[in-house]
């Protein structure tokens, strides 16, 4: 990128005055920060050779309103005669973010919404991440000891044989799940924050987790009170994985060893700042650690950009290591719809600011359950009020409620979370059809394309099966006279035709489970 410099006369007994530049000095820093692109061939101002008589007789002659390009002498001249119109320091943001991993340097698109200002991640002195909102405050010991024993819990899980009428554990068809969609969004719902999503020709897990519990431990912990509606093993080919934080419940070791040990390096997982070293413990080899606001793509999709963004929460593993990985939210992105998932968060700004740099989604994950009590519970978990509001500050088309339903986390009766997202749609006055829940390993197909109206193959091979067909001369220009002259008419006119396929599916739910918590 070559500077553009404009020459100005100078008065010979004054001193240049001094130029401050247009743009918001905040948007400009030393180079320290990879996340910002370097400008080749910027130099200082006192570093510029001024524009001799010669130079200016032979440019009068050519265009005296020409730029110069400057050169740089061997000693700094102070006299300048020309001025640059950026600022003196080398690099500047210019909205794209250069994230390093196995693939490469990925740049995000060129967006000026970029530019706008974003609450970055925050590290304390010795380099633990915290929280940079006011809304946050840490959970004590005390509070988990006054929750755990004084508070009440409203809970009321039935046993097994209730639980299969009020919620359901559907089979998923493994055939549909092979490929991605041609057009739309396939959406699964595995329990927990565990998503399959399929777009634009990328399947995408989320928080996987197929353990009974989310404990160290596989013997005491949280419990699953719904099992997960599949297996491993009965999983399609997984483009990538995202991991929202450390916790058990959306960190689960035995899961991804699984995992990684079904697809090996193809499998590329997406995770925060901090976990690098722990999934190569664990094993992974294609991991892409990132910070909030960084971009990154996936080598065999290379029209998929995945970025991180904030979220109110914490992460650690133990008693030890809290705040040494970072937590947040993931942003997908493909040439036709695009993603959300808020993994574990309470209520901030950031989704503001997320629905402002990235928004309007097509679809959104966002936690609707374990908010209760909310003395406790309100900064790291958003209830159902607040993520119908999350799903208005994301501007996203359609959300889907998860974190709910599976492990007993939160005091609030298990089946109310999804009552009260209907109930605070439509107190804001939203249609409730954009805010859905889904029963465990139930998909739902959302914004699934009808025939275009130059699919000219789909409309001939739909005229290879009609049964009749007129033979006569007559007949042919009788129908020939009905079929309106623009293309559009004739494809929504063979819609109506062509057979549907009885694509009813008969879902077996899953047997008995003895372990189940009662």
């Amino acid at each position: 990128m070559s500077r553009i410099y404009e020459k100005i006369p100078a008065d010979e007994d004054e001193q240049p005055p001094e130029v401050k530049s247009h743009q918001d000095e905040s948007a400009w820093s030393e180079d320290v920060d990879p996340g910002y692109e370097t400008l080749p061939g910027c130099s200082l101002l006192s570093e510029i050779q001024p524009i001799t008589e010669a130079d200016e007789q032979e440019l009068e002659k050519e265009d005296p309103y020409m730029f110069i390009k400057p050169s740089l002498p061997d000693e700094p001249l102070l006299n300048n005669n020309i001025v640059e119109h950026r600022p003196k320091l080398r690099t500047v943001l210019t909205g794209r973010r250069r994230v390093m991993g196995e693939s490469g340097i990925k740049l995000g698109p060129l967006d000026f919404r970029k530019l706008e200002p974003v609450t970055t991640s925050l590290r304390t002195k010795w380099g633990n991440f915290i929280n940079p909102w006011n809304s946050w405050t840490m959970p004590s010991l005390s509070g988990v000891l006054k929750w755990k024993l004084f508070s009440k819990n409203n809970r009321a899980i039935p046993n097994k044989n209730v639980l299969d009428k009020t919620l359901p554990i559907i089979s998923p068809n493994l055939e549909e799940w092979k490929l991605p969609p041609h057009s739309g969004i396939r959406v699964s719902w595995l329990g927990h924050a565990c998503v399959l999503v399929q777009f634009d020709g990328i399947t995408i897990l989320t928080d996987p987790i197929f353990s009974m519990r989310c404990s160290p431990s596989a013997h005491i912990g949280p419990k699953r009170y719904r099992k997960p509606p599949c297996d491993i093993h009965d999983l399609p080919n997984i483009d990538a994985v995202l991991i929202s934080h450390a916790h058990y419940d959306h960190l689960d070791l035995p899961t991804v060893k699984c995992l990684n040990a079904r697809f090996g390096s193809k499998l590329r997982w997406f995770v925060p700042l901090g976990l690098m070293n722990w999934m190569m413990r664990a094993g992974c080899e294609n991991v892409i650690e990132m910070d909030w606001w960084q971009e990154n793509g996936h080598p065999d999709h290379t029209k998929i950009t995945i970025a991180f963004t904030p979220g109110q929460h914490w992460s650690n593993r133990a008693l030890h290591d809290n705040g040494w990985y970072l937590w947040g939210s993931w942003c997908v992105f493909g040439p036709n719809h695009s993603f959300f998932f808020a993994g574990d968060t309470g209520y901030c700004d950031a989704f503001t600011q997320i629905g402002r740099r990235y928004g309007p989604f097509d679809l959104a994950a966002i936690p609707i359950g374990a908010y209760e009590p909310r003395w406790f519970k309100k900064p790291q978990h958003i209830n159902p009020q607040e993520a119908v509001q999350v799903h208005v500050d994301l501007q996203s088309t359609v959300s889907i409620g998860i974190h709910w339903g599976t492990f007993p986390f939160g005091n609030e009766f298990y089946l109310e979370p999804p009552k009260l997202v209907k109930e605070e749609m439509a107190n804001k006055e939203l249609n409730p059809d954009d805010f859905i829940t889904l029963n465990h390993g139930e998909s739902r197909l959302l914004f699934e394309e009808t025939l275009v109206d130059n699919d000219r193959s789909s409309i001939s091979e739909r005229s290879t099966h009609m049964e009749e067909i007129p033979q006569d001369d007559e007949s042919i220009g009788e129908m020939t006279e009905e079929i309106p002259e623009d293309g559009g008419s004739i494809g929504e006119m063979m819609i109506e035709d062509i057979p549907q396929d009885d694509d009813d599916i008969s879902f077996a739910e899953s047997g008995d489970d003895k372990s189940m918590i009662i």
